[in-house]
């Protein structure tokens, strides 16, 4: 599915320019909101059954939460299930999705809306400077504005 393949170039990309230094501060931090529903008890999602979301996950416990857009950027590359919301019209209004260490735990809902002002934010910065310092400890490289 093209629009599957745009969300996953998308994310691995904006991961990509977070891991080399070539985004803002504030472009990092986004804060995205994310649903949640968590895993039913005494179920187990695996590759046989992960399509089967709705009763893999209770769907009428929904939780907001707050993350930042590297989480994001790692529950879409490393997503065990992944599967594009429609509204009843055959809208694409996001996509469920839980990465291989969360499925037993939560399941996500990223509105397409949260992805497009995600898009837009990481395509429309342009870092002007950077102040860089190695870690002693970890011999890692650091934003120092962080």
């Amino acid at each position: 599915m093209r629009v599957e393949r745009e969300i996953f170039i998308g994310f691995y990309a904006i991961r990509k320019l977070i891991s080399t230094f070539k985004l803002s501060i504030s472009t990092k931090q986004i804060s995205v909101t994310l649903e949640s529903f968590p895993a039913i008890q005494g179920e187990i999602v695996d590759y046989f059954n992960r399509h089967n979301f709705e009763e893999l996950f209770d769907l009428d416990s929904v939780t907001q939460e707050q993350h930042d857009l590297e989480f994001l950027c790692n529950q879409v590359i490393h997503s065990y299930v992944f599967i594009i919301g429609l509204t009843e019209d055959g809208i694409i209004e996001g996509f469920y999705l839980t990465s291989d260490k969360m499925r037993h735990k939560k399941l996500y809902f990223v509105p397409l809306a949260q992805v497009i002002s995600v898009f837009r934010a990481v395509g429309q910065d342009y870092p002007k400077k950077i102040n860089l310092q190695r870690e002693p400890q970890t011999d890692e490289w650091r934003d120092m504005q962080e």
